[in-house]
């Protein structure tokens, strides 16, 4: 049966007061938020909001009591404008919660999407759907800024103001033992920000904010310079020298700005600078007179001769200036060991000397900083530098300078008298001296010298001198004696050639070339038998020694082929007539030995048990036999076997074998 117009009129008019009273009235407990670091203004801390923001949801009064009842909870959002106004609730999420719950199992988690928390004010409020129907109620409203936008944004704050002037004591007493620094207004301030401020020096501190001098707050209103004050104590513990000072911004929120692009320079000199200077020394030039480019490979340095006032802080430095140069601040420390000795890189000494040639007369001088503040005296010396050279010049920014191989140079080629093949000697080759040929360089002139290395060592004998008719490229050849290839023996062998000219030290040198030598057949001398019997020689019973009746073999100094902790092996072979005889291969005896600085200079050798390796020979033969001894060892990976040394062995007299005690 249809209602009346007049009971339908009624029942709307029902709806309509519910609904207005529901939108009207805030009844249930406000949301709760984590993060909210100003409960003022709901301001939150900007690291909860880099994911969706959590809401806890506490308890209403009437919960659903069965599992058929669900209650259902809408979280809604609105943004408030600049001037106060307010945008319309959105709805941005939405839970059911049937039965049966109790306020044991609240609060209950939500969350806010965090695309929905960009920077700005909003209001969060829930709405609560009763399972038995009618109006919803509406929680009391919560303020919320979000804030993930630090002062200056993405942009570099601009660099920290500080007074022009070096930090000495004397400013300090000026300015009430304080340095005072401006941090330049901002047009986004907003009260509750914060500027931290660093007085550093170099190296910078991987993270600065482990050290910051201090934390204020930022007086507003926007655009407004801030005060920032460094005291003396601090600026006197963090020492003289070179300083930069900086600051980053802080927010409310926790957002920091960046630091300034420019960090802001200042020097500290407190203190008196030291007066007792003394002239520099470069010891090189001492020796001779010149620094030559074998100075220059040796590393030329400057020593600083002792001086008293160097700052107990150890931030003092030396500046050295090599002809119009800085070298470099070099620190003196808090303790000193004089003379303080500074090297001079090899690209200032060559830029320095530039296209000079012959001797160059160089100033060489320091001072002694304290921060930016020099020192009154500025000590000195000259010394006269040469590093002209002659033959094919090398680039200007040559990096391998002032290393003397020239590549220019050409390349030096060896060959054998007989096996005639080019950087190999072979043992077809014992005992003949090598060709090494070569091209003459360019440019050239008569009188320049050409001297030859093998392994290192100097052929005096090869030294060639640039004759009058001799032109660029042509072709020379010289010889290498027998005596360099065996004294450096078989290996890959290391040879180079280097050209000077009479009057001067400085010499180029080829690139090297390896060659291959195996041609040194390397036979040392024998061992000895030391106890051979006088009247003819032989080994008899009257030569076996000690307790264990052992032959004694002496072997030589091989100190000039090994060293200690190289290896030798000694072999003992017995046989079993002195002439025609057969190996008795169960007596043979090998020793492998590991020489010591000693022994390498020569050692005895026991051959024993006298009943395995001596007396076999008695009982096989039946009277007199041999016995043979050599030893071997790797030389430069190759086997060296020495000569053998031998004797007869007759282990028996006239009334038979030897009688041993």
């Amino acid at each position: 049966m249809a209602l009346s117009k007049k009971k339908l009129n009624a029942e709307e008019a029902r709806r309509n007061y519910w609904q207005s009273r529901a939108e009207t009235r805030a009844d249930l407990t406000v949301p709760e938020v984590s993060g909210i670091i100003d409960a003022t203004d709901g301001t939150l801390d900007s690291t909860v909001l880099g994911d969706d923001l959590a809401v806890k949801i506490p308890a209403w009064k009437v919960l659903p009591e069965y599992p058929e009842d669900v209650d259902n909870v809408t979280l809604q959002w609105a943004y408030v404008n600049p001037d106060d106004t307010l945008e319309p609730y959105v709805d941005v999420g939405t839970a059911s919660f049937p039965g049966p719950l109790t306020s044991a199992d609240f609060p209950q988690e939500m969350s806010i999407p965090k695309r929905h928390l960009a920077d700005g004010r909003y209001q969060l409020r829930y709405k609560l759907e009763s399972w038995i129907g009618g109006a919803p109620n509406l929680s009391v409203v919560l303020p919320l800024i979000c804030d993930k936008t630090a002062p200056y944004g993405d942009d570099e704050p601009p660099s920290l103001v500080l007074p022009e002037d070096t930090i000495t004591d004397g400013y300090l007493e000026d300015n009430g033992d304080q340095v005072i620094g401006t941090v330049p207004g901002y047009p986004d301030w907003q009260d509750g920000d914060t500027v931290s401020f660093w007085w550093e020096k170099s190296p910078l501190p991987s993270d600065p904010d482990l050290s910051p001098v201090a934390t204020i707050r930022v007086v507003g209103p926007a655009n407004t310079d801030q005060e920032v004050i460094f005291p003396a104590d601090y600026i006197k513990e963090k020492g003289d020298g070179a300083v930069v000072a900086f600051y980053s911004l802080h927010d409310k929120a926790g957002n920091r700005s960046r630091y300034p692009k420019t960090l802001t320079p200042t020097s500290v000199a407190l203190g008196p600078i030291p007066l007792d200077l003394q002239d520099p020394v470069v010891p090189f030039a001492d020796d001779d007179g010149l620094i030559d480019l074998n100075d220059a490979i040796a590393n030329v340095r400057v020593q600083i001769p002792a001086f008293t006032g160097f700052h107990v802080g150890g931030d003092d430095q030396i500046e050295l200036t090599w002809g119009t140069t800085e070298v470099a601040l070099y620190p003196v420390g808090a303790s000193p060991v004089f003379p303080l000795e500074i090297s001079v890189p090899a690209q200032i000494l060559r830029a320095e000397y530039g296209s000079a040639s012959g001797a160059l007369t160089t100033n060489v001088s320091y001072r002694v900083m304290r921060g930016t503040q020099p020192s009154e005296q500025t000590p000195e010396t000259t010394v006269d530098v040469d590093f002209s050279v002659i033959g094919p010049a090398r680039p200007d920014d040559d990096p391998e300078w002032p290393n003397p191989v020239n590549t220019a140079l050409p390349v030096a080629v060896v060959r054998g008298r007989v096996s005639n093949t080019p950087d190999k000697l072979t043992e077809a080759d014992k005992d003949q001296p090598a060709d090494l040929e070569f091209d003459l360089y360019g440019p050239l002139n008569a009188g320049e010298y050409i001297e030859f290395y093998w392994d290192a060592e100097l052929v005096s004998e090869a030294t060639y001198t640039i004759a009058p008719g001799d032109a660029s490229g042509g072709f020379k050849k010289v010889t290498i004696p027998w005596s360099y290839i065996q004294h450096a023996g078989n290996k890959p062998v290391p040879v180079h050639y280097r050209i000077g000219s009479p009057g001067s030290t400085n010499e180029q040198q080829s690139e090297t070339t390896v060659v291959e030598v195996t041609a040194v057949v390397i036979t040392p001398d024998a061992p000895t038998y030391p106890d051979r019997y006088p009247g003819n020689g032989y080994l008899n019973c009257s030569s076996l020694d000690g307790p264990d009746h052992a032959i004694r073999v002496q072997v030589p100094d091989l100190s000039v082929y090994l060293k200690s902790g190289d290896t030798v092996t000694l072999i003992w072979e017995p046989y079993s007539k002195r002439t025609g005889g057969v190996l008795i291969n169960d007596a043979v005896k090998t020793e492998e030995i590991e020489l010591t600085a000693e022994t390498v200079k020569g050692f005895i050798w026991r051959v024993q048990p006298y009943s395995d390796h001596i007396a076999p020979i008695y009982l096989v033969g039946g009277s007199a036999g041999l016995g043979r001894t050599r030893y071997e060892f790797k030389l430069n990976g190759v086997d060296v076997v020495s000569e053998t040394e031998q004797a007869v062995v007759g282990m028996f007299d006239g009334s038979g074998v030897c009688e041993l005690s």
